[in-house]
């Protein structure tokens, strides 16, 4: 008797799971978005930056009204590295 491989997700199982993954990536974006003084709204923008490579310019944006101490850079580099992680899920 062969022992059968799991079976692989179907297309709405991989789409529920990347949309599980990106709306709990997007709750942790807005958290340090509000932590950094910016609010939701800052959202998109920050999000078309890190698209279109722009990092400086993210940057630039997450440090509008933070960056001055030790929290706010740590806060930022997390606020960018989550951007890039949502930017980079696949399109289902």
């Amino acid at each position: 008797m062969a022992l059968s491989s799991p079976k692989k997700p179907g297309k709405r199982a991989l789409r529920a799971q990347v949309e599980a993954q990106r709306a709990q990536l997007e709750n942790r974006l807005v958290d340090l978005l509000r932590a950094l003084g910016l609010g939701a709204k800052s959202m998109p923008g920050l999000l078309a930056r890190v698209t279109e490579g722009d990092e400086a310019g993210a940057v630039q944006l997450l440090g509008q009204f933070a960056g001055k101490i030790e929290g706010d850079q740590r806060r930022m580099a997390e606020a960018l590295g989550v951007a890039k992680e949502i930017v980079g899920l696949p399109q289902v």
